[in-house]
């Protein structure tokens, strides 16, 4: 769209809406033009052959088929059967049935089961991640955008077409578990094939959009099946595994199919929320388009908030996948994967696989991890970095790695201050320090720890320089005396809370594993440890208490400042959990307190929606069935444990926190985006193309998410500046919100509303 048609789209949208009148049922035609074309904006899509003949002439036999299936099987049955059957193509379900299976594998001691539930997990995991891409890439708008006639009974949540998310899911998923139990083929097969014609009967997508879905799905589906099936020992191998490494092998697939269904399911549908994420997108945006990696700025001003590794990494992922929401959050969500597979790889060293399968799910099945994975955060990276220097620290400390883990654990102390300053080595210094001070004497201090120590310098340093230099002196007073010291002394006091903040906060961000925490703490730690293990245990209680306590020594905080600590709490876990069986007692009262914290979580969700300074559609429902979801997998867990089954227990409660986590990505942030997150990202895909100045009067909030999508910098600008700025008669456009509306001077002419924030041409 250029500049000037800007102006022209309040017309245009009208002529449209008389186009639509024509429709059988306009009005769910007009809400969606309303809520997903605006998201579009009219925007040319790059659609394979679209600028050739051929191009064009697949395109009119792709809509002449669309109107065949959306009109002439027009039924009011059908609407009904076509509605129900789109469901099958719901994320929730296909990864329920998938987790379901892996469940009753392990209660009925059903190897295949079990298998066939890995097998859908990774097939909609896979293809639902493969999904994104391909949309981002395609970029192809639904049917009702460019055909006028369309019988739209279902309103999709978000703009793009090719392809079909619900097709290919559902025939990955189908397709795995066909190979699987091939006596289920034709039945599984016949469901996907209804599904995927539910898609083009309700209007949303086109022919080609599911048939391109259906065939991607078959594939993935049927890889990730012979895959999972190649080490089954029945049928298909003569020679038996031992039981160990098989249940390695498969405590690992699972932990994968995990991180990918909660982590990188849906990961960019929704458009950035909050301050914080837009500042880090827009920061990493302008990184990319300006090309100095040196200098972070945010709407061309200087933004020395953080050191500059997190922005590259997602500068690298935008150069590589488009500048979009999934692409500032891919690095997140690929740094807490690698935190979940690295804590079961320092707790199989540090204890045993059992240990090692129950920490790395208690570390990836809790909400606060969920939210470091899906949110364009510093954070999730942060964690790493301590978690891997800690964790080699203490594997050379007892010998069970050379001395190379001194030096990697000083090379990730280096990377941790380039990801977030000197927190990092605040943190590490202080919990090997108390460590060496509680076990001196038992062991000498390791002195090739020290010598290894240049190494973080070396990473360091050379950028805290070169930036110094480069702002002509300007850094050292804003990231060193007010971004660190002045806010940790309490000087920010947007952030500023009471001491105990903290508590609550690992409460519920650790649930369900947080309960179990003074367990583990009562019966695991000793101040004199006899073995490995147990002084493996002290080091991880050293490491979770002194991050909470140095945090909530800080005035400055915010929830998730504490999640450093998650994986040393999640190692304690771990280590209690592995011997469940002789202590039914612990497991018994530890599932008790799970099942009253999941109650209390539940009816804190309505009351907290009560307090919401703006009413959020939808959002009551998506978190009835959060909550059902925690309450569900407590209860289900209580039973599993008097039925002396702990690992069946505990994997129930991961399985309710992978249902939350579904439910929470598909009902409620959907719900809550377009409240929060779709005006401005919306405003900013309309100014996209504007060549002129663009101004923002009083959005610090939204400023920076505005001109993310803008893909340019947004000036903010008072009331009486932008005055002055009429008088010199400069084009520009000016956004602010509706409640600001009488600050833009007499004479601007209004372009949009949309939401709480308006568009005015000066």
């Amino acid at each position: 769209m250029s500049s000037k048609s800007l102006f022209f789209l309040p017309g245009f949208r009208a002529f449209y809406t008389l186009k639509l009148l024509r429709s059988p049922n306009w009005r769910l035609v007009l809400a969606y033009q309303s809520v997903i074309i605006r998201s579009a904006m009219w925007k040319p899509y790059a659609y394979g052959l679209a600028l050739t003949g051929f191009g064009a002439a697949v395109q009119k036999l792709d809509a002449a088929l669309f109107k065949c299936v959306n009109h002439n099987l027009a039924c009011p049955v059908l609407d009904y059967l076509m509605l129900a059957s789109t469901w099958l193509g719901v994320g929730t379900v296909q990864s329920g049935a998938s987790l379901l299976l892996i469940f009753l594998g392990y209660v009925l001691n059903r190897d295949v089961l079990r298998r066939a539930g890995f097998a859908g997990l990774y097939a909609f995991a896979l293809s639902g991640l493969g999904v994104q891409i391909a949309k981002l890439i395609w970029n192809r708008p639904r049917p009702p955008v460019t055909l006028f006639d369309v019988r739209l009974i279902d309103v999709p949540r978000f703009a793009h077409s090719f392809p079909s998310g619900h097709s290919m899911t559902t025939f990955a998923v189908c397709a795995a578990l066909s190979t699987v139990f091939p006596m289920l083929r034709p039945w599984l097969l016949s469901a996907a094939c209804v599904t995927a014609i539910s898609r083009v009967y309700l209007g949303v997508h086109y022919p080609l959009d599911v048939i391109y879905g259906a065939l991607w799905g078959l594939l993935i589906g049927v890889a990730c099946a012979k895959a999972v099936m190649k080490g089954a020992p029945q049928e298909l191998n003569h020679s038996v595994p031992d039981k160990r490494d098989r249940d390695s092998k498969a405590t690992l697939r699972l932990l994968g199919g995990f991180c990918l269904a909660s982590f990188f399911w849906r990961l960019g549908v929704v458009p950035l929320i909050g301050l914080d994420e837009s500042l880090y997108a827009e920061c990493s945006r302008e990184m990319l388009a300006s090309g100095d990696f040196v200098i972070p700025r945010v709407n061309g001003e200087f933004f020395f908030d953080k050191p500059p590794l997190a922005y590259w990494l997602q500068a690298a992922s935008m150069a590589g996948l488009g500048v979009s929401s999934f692409a500032v959050r891919f690095p997140s969500a690929l740094a807490v994967t690698a935190l979940a597979f690295f804590t079961y790889w320092l707790a199989a060293r540090l204890f045993d696989r059992r240990s090692a399968g129950f920490a790395a799910f208690a570390l990836a099945a809790n909400m606060l991890t969920v939210a470091m994975a899906r949110l364009c955060s510093l954070d999730g990276l942060f964690a790493l970095w301590i978690t891997v220097s800690l964790g080699l620290f203490l594997l050379s400390y007892q010998s069970k790695i050379g001395n190379w883990g001194y030096a990697g654990s000083w090379a990730a102390a280096g990377l941790s201050v380039l990801t977030k300053g000197p927190a990092g080595v605040v943190v590490i210094a202080a919990v090997t320090g108390l460590f060496l001070l509680l076990r001196r004497k038992s062991k000498p201090f390791p002195g090739a720890w020290g010598a290894w120590s240049v190494l973080m310098f070396i990473i360091s340093i050379p950028w805290f320089v070169m930036v110094q230099i480069k702002s002509g002196g300007t850094f050292f007073g804003e990231f060193v005396i007010h971004q660190n010291l002045q806010r940790a002394l309490g000087q920010d006091f947007q952030h500023n809370q009471a001491f105990w903040f903290y508590a609550p906060v690992f409460l519920a961000g650790f649930f369900p594993w947080s309960v179990m925490l003074p367990a583990a703490s009562l019966r695991l730690i000793r101040l004199q440890p006899e073995d490995d293990r147990g002084e493996a245990v002290l080091f991880a209680a050293v490491w979770v208490a002194v991050v909470f306590v140095i945090f909530s020594a800080f005035r400055s905080k915010l929830p998730t400042y504490i999640f450093p600590m998650y994986p040393s709490a999640a190692l304690l876990v771990g280590a209690l959990w592995s011997g469940a069986d002789q202590c039914p007692q612990t497991t018994r009262r530890v599932l008790g307190a799970a099942a009253l914290v999941a109650v209390a979580i539940f009816g804190g969700m309505f009351v907290a929606l009560r307090y919401l300074p703006q009413p959020i559609p939808g959002l009551g429902p998506a978190l009835m069935c959060m909550g059902s979801a925690l309450a569900v997998g407590a209860v289900a867990a209580l039973i599993l444990n008097r039925l002396r089954r702990p690992t069946q227990a505990f994997a129930a409660l991961a399985a309710s926190m992978l249902l939350f986590t579904l439910a929470a990505t598909g009902l409620g942030l959907p719900s809550a985006s377009k409240t929060l997150a779709e005006p401005p990202a919306t405003i900013g895909r309309a100014l996209r193309d504007w060549q002129g100045t663009i101004y923002a009067v009083d959005l610090k909030k939204a400023g920076p998410a505005i001109a993310f999508y803008a893909r340019q910098p947004i000036r903010q600008i008072t009331p009486e500046a932008l005055r002055i700025r009429m008088r010199k008669s400069r084009e520009a456009l000016v956004v602010a919100q509706v409640r600001d509306a009488a600050l833009i001077p007499h004479g601007a002419r209004l372009l949009m509303r949309i939401g709480p924030l308006v568009v005015y041409r000066l």
